[in-house]
């Protein structure tokens, strides 16, 4: 039962993020990054940002306590938040470091959010592996629209602003955008209507500044 409830948690955790892994590539079909590289930023990229956030969370967790700092209050939520989008940003930073194939702008909206989408799968796998079969469908589909999307929209943004010079504006609205969405989680519990449409609407100016990259033909790096 255990080695089956791994299966489904493997499967189905990484469904959802090929599929919006799937949607985002097609943003770049007129040159698309090879595919090789898409499984790195995919595995490794994922692995390595997972890795930062858990040690520095684990480490920040005893500090906010010794001030009395709960973390699902709003300082602990916008600290969490900065600390996941900060490590997706930095893991994609170091392995696109020399990189050939990262030579137009576009590709640091695709690798930003393959990173994102390999960290998504990660936290779907441990969120699924501790969930019970029955509830299992319910939590597939609120990962999909839900975390999944936000990990992809929220890195989108970073790579968007990072290309155009202004990463710091990127990780702050990837911040705030992760943060709300915990909020109205944890605020309107079994209400996932309300964070899934702060989703959509931030992938419709997701989907405009893939629209405005692509008309930029030299990468600014701040």
């Amino acid at each position: 039962m255990a080695i089956a409830k791994l299966v489904v948690a493997a499967a189905f955790g990484l469904l959802p993020t090929l599929i919006w892994l799937l949607f985002f590539l097609r943003e770049d079909s007129a040159r698309p990054e090879p595919g090789r590289e898409i499984v790195k930023f995919f595995l490794l990229g994922g692995f390595m940002a997972s890795a930062a956030a858990i040690v520095v969370e684990y480490a920040l967790k005893g500090a906010l306590a010794d001030f009395n700092i709960g973390y699902y209050s709003i300082v602990g939520l916008l600290l969490f938040a900065f600390i996941e989008e900060t490590s997706k940003f930095l893991s994609a930073r170091v392995l696109l470091r020399n990189d050939p194939n990262f030579d137009e702008p576009i590709d640091a909206m695709i690798y930003l959010i393959t990173v994102g989408l390999g960290f998504s799968a990660i936290e779907n796998f441990f969120e699924l592996g501790g969930t019970a079969f029955s509830a299992l469908p319910d939590l597939i589909i609120l990962r999909f629209i839900g975390a999944t999307l936000l990990h992809a929209v929220s890195s989108g943004f970073v790579g968007f602003y990072w290309a155009s010079g202004r990463v710091w504006r990127g990780l702050l609205i990837a911040t705030l955008l992760h943060t709300a969405f915990n909020w109205l989680i944890l605020g309107f519990p079994g209400l996932p209507i309300y964070p899934s449409i702060v989703l959509v609407i931030a992938a419709i100016f997701l989907l405009r500044d893939f629209d405005i990259i692509k008309t930029v033909k030299e990468k600014i790096f701040s």
